[in-house]
């Protein structure tokens, strides 16, 4: 779009922002990469397409934290990382039953890659007892935050740039117009 072209965006929450929904009462992580393994969305839809998903996922992280900075929005970020605990014992084998645990190796090619952990580790990162855990994975990319200040500071920040929210407005319909 040329300079001069004003785009105009409306936000329409349905109750209040934060109070319902994902948005405001999840976990509070914010992570790069998708629930899909990389190699399901290859053979899905390629090895291009699959790598520009995971990369575009890193660089939303990066962009929500050079938001979050830019309009001093206070979510209590803490890095960290996230550590996935797994009371199954590692499979050695590419054979693994569905309700294993992701303990295996993890592949050569993948451009982040979680540090596997052995139940001691576990026990040290966790202060658990070493015999509920067998493995886990340590992921430093993860960062914990405040998910309904985070939701809170995104809308003001969004206000503050014109746009529009109408909370406790359901959209009935939506409609195209233009390109």
């Amino acid at each position: 779009k040329s300079p001069k072209t004003k785009i105009q965006i409306t936000i329409l929450e349905s109750s209040s922002i934060g109070t319902t929904g994902a948005s405001g009462l999840s976990k509070g992580l914010v992570v790069s990469g998708i629930q899909v393994p990389q190699e399901d969305l290859a053979f899905r839809y390629g090895e291009t397409i699959a790598s520009e998903i995971y990369n575009l996922t890193y660089q939303a992280q990066e962009c929500l934290l050079r938001r979050i900075e830019l309009y001093g929005i206070q979510c209590r970020l803490e890095g960290g990382g996230l550590v996935e605990a797994s009371i199954h014992a590692p499979f050695l084998s590419e054979e693994q039953p569905d309700d294993a645990a992701d303990c295996t190796t993890i592949e050569e090619d993948e451009e982040e890659e979680c540090e596997e952990l052995n139940a001691t580790q576990v026990q040290n990162l966790l202060g658990t007892n070493p015999t509920l855990y067998k493995c886990g994975e340590y992921d430093d990319s993860c960062i914990g935050c405040d998910p309904l200040g985070l939701t809170r500071g995104l809308a003001r920040a969004c206000e503050s740039c014109g746009v529009k929210i109408y909370e406790d407005t359901e959209a009935i319909e939506i409609e195209r117009i233009g390109e």
